[in-house]
């Protein structure tokens, strides 16, 4: 192990680097006692910063860093995760703004009485439990882009959900009004769509209705064929 020693701001700091590959610090030290150590994988990945714990896959990609999980699209860039705006809006009008104006009428009408409280609770559970639920479960609003695939969780009340797909096998993506989808999915009543041809007669739609329009730019930017 190689030892160096330091003062900086009158606290000694000591410093313990590895004598295989001197770019790796394994331990730190301090005039408080406080000491922390890190680990490296054989390819010289760090495995555990600061207490951390540090996962890699495909030679040096940031596969987990503390609980927080990452993954990659086919260019190796971190995965996309599309969640509508406007959705996010909804919920917070459905789990928190209806809630609370409904508990306040109740109370300005009928008063404060045992029938109050019990509605005031219930809803109440509303405020607290909906946006936890939303956040805990945010695949069920998404489009999810990532190991050469995408994922269509946007709901509209037709088939076209759940679905995933290679990107490598897009042939054509193209934004269409109802019409055009309709020749695929007759049940589609919205306004406009990202068509998506996989060959093979494998047609797939992206309702964008909810979608910012920076949102839809990049994702028909991830999702074109090169």
């Amino acid at each position: 192990m190689l030892h160096r020693r330091f003062l900086l701001f009158d606290k000694s700091y000591s410093f313990v680097y590895n004598t295989g590959r001197r770019d790796q610090l394994t331990s730190l030290s301090y005039n408080e006692g406080t000491s922390e150590s890190f680990s490296y994988d054989g390819l010289g990945n760090p495995t555990t910063y600061r207490g951390k714990i540090l996962e890699w896959c495909d030679v040096n990609k940031l596969a987990s860093y503390n609980g927080n999980e990452f993954a990659y699209n086919a260019g190796g860039k971190t995965m996309k995760k599309f969640v509508p705006l406007k959705y996010i809006l909804g919920m917070i009008a459905l789990f928190l703004i209806i809630p609370m104006s409904i508990i306040l009428l109740i109370a300005f009408v009928i008063g404060y009485n045992d029938f109050t409280v019990a509605i005031s609770i219930f809803l109440g559970a509303l405020v607290i439990s909906g946006p936890f639920t939303y956040f805990h479960n945010q695949e069920c609003a998404s489009i999810v882009i990532h190991n050469n695939t995408i994922t269509n969780y946007i709901s509209d009340g037709t088939d076209n959900f759940g679905w995933c797909e290679e990107l490598s096998k897009v042939k054509k993506v193209q934004i269409v009004d109802k019409i055009e989808v309709q020749k695929y999915f007759k049940q589609f009543n919205k306004k406009q769509a990202i068509l998506i041809d996989f060959g093979n007669c494998n047609i797939k739609y992206i309702y964008i209705g909810l979608f910012s329009k920076s949102q839809i730019r990049k994702l028909i930017e991830l999702i074109s064929p090169n």
